[in-house]
């Protein structure tokens, strides 16, 4: 397993820090004021130092620079402990959004692999086979922190390739080429028996790792490892379906129109979309030039101008929210949205 020194986290965004215990969050200021010192200094012996002394000096400061990268990663993976911990077995009980999975570990990959090769660390993510879409519901930070761990615990053990893909049954499959897990590790993470030396060491990755995934609902198994090293895990994913949605085709006309009102708004323009209706009176009703331009628009009239109702969709420019502001309530005492567009036909 990993020795206390090399125990990354690798959970990326610094934004979500509440969610990980606030530890992260708290030490931020003084890791950020540290950077930027050592590379002050930096860029003044640089400049000044002499010749002969000037190589070691920058040398130090570059290993000072890679040890607080280091710290760092160690403060996130205590904050991402101290959330497992607390976790427990126990699903989160919260709304948890869904995404596309397939989409999420594409933008993990490259982020994964850009973090890497700044730590100039000798290994690649790289995705297999994914299905066009595969909805889950999922929060991100756990994700990070599973995927990032297990990523980590590979760099430790000297892998240089790791595989996430899934497949047809719902499956997040994890593959790396590493030295593989021992017998203490493959235990915790299968039946979540915990050996004292894995504390001892500082390994602490795959508790995050067991941890996030019971929070999140997904069923970890270790099946039979690779023959002559590197680790296969598989997480089963519980069905979930998307939000209802709708599908408008390139050349639908209602496409072409709803491209028109989006380009309107850009340039400043409202847009309206109105519908011909037998009882116009109920609506807000469009009335037209001989040239068919609009010129009004008449809430509920009595007799109405034309056939044409205002429907409920509506494109404004970025200023809607101030003029909406501006809206006060009709002759029959309410706010309405003929009010407001009618000020842009103005």
């Amino acid at each position: 397993m990993m020795p206390p020194e090399q125990v990354d986290s690798w959970l990326l965004p610094p934004e979500d820090l509440s969610l990980r215990g606030g530890l992260k969050g708290r030490l931020a200021g003084e890791f950020c004021l540290l950077e930027s010192q050592v590379d002050a200094l930096t860029r003044c012996l640089d400049k000044q130092a002499s010749p002969a002394i000037r190589p070691l000096c920058l040398k130090m400061l570059a290993e000072m620079k890679q040890s607080l990268a280091v710290l760092e990663r160690l403060a996130d993976n205590a904050a991402d402990l101290a959330r497992g911990t607390a976790l427990g077995s126990r699903p989160v009980t919260e709304p948890v959004p869904q995404c596309d999975l397939a989409e999420y570990l594409e933008a993990f990959s490259a982020c994964a692999n850009e973090e890497l090769a700044v730590y100039r660390r000798p290994l690649r993510v790289e995705l297999g086979r994914m299905p066009a879409m595969l909805w889950v519901r999922m929060d991100e930070i756990f994700l990070d922190g599973i995927l990032g761990n297990l990523i980590s615990n590979a760099v430790a053990c000297g892998g240089a390739h790791v595989r996430l893909f899934c497949t047809p049954e719902r499956k997040l499959i994890y593959e790396d080429d590493s030295r593989g897990l021992d017998a203490a590790g493959l235990a915790l993470l299968r039946d979540g028996v915990l050996d004292q030396r894995l504390l001892d060491t500082g390994a602490t990755g795959l508790l995050i790792v067991r941890a996030y995934a019971a929070a999140l609902g997904w069923t970890l198994a270790c099946p039979a490892q690779p023959q002559g090293g590197g680790v296969r895990l598989e997480f089963s994913l519980p069905p979930c379906e998307p939000d209802p949605g709708c599908i408008l085709l390139e050349d639908d006309t209602l496409s072409r129109h709803l491209r028109r009102a989006a380009k309107n708004a850009g340039e400043g323009r409202a847009t309206v979309f109105g519908y011909r209706v037998d009882d116009p009176e109920r609506f807000g009703v469009v009335e037209f030039d001989e040239n068919y331009n609009a010129v009004s628009i008449e809430e509920k009239p009595e007799h109405p101008k034309s056939s044409y109702a205002v429907t409920g969709l509506y494109f404004y420019p970025g200023d809607v929210c101030e003029r909406a502001a501006a809206v006060r309530p009709s002759a029959r005492g309410e706010y309405e949205i003929t009010t407001l567009n009618q000020m842009y036909l103005e």
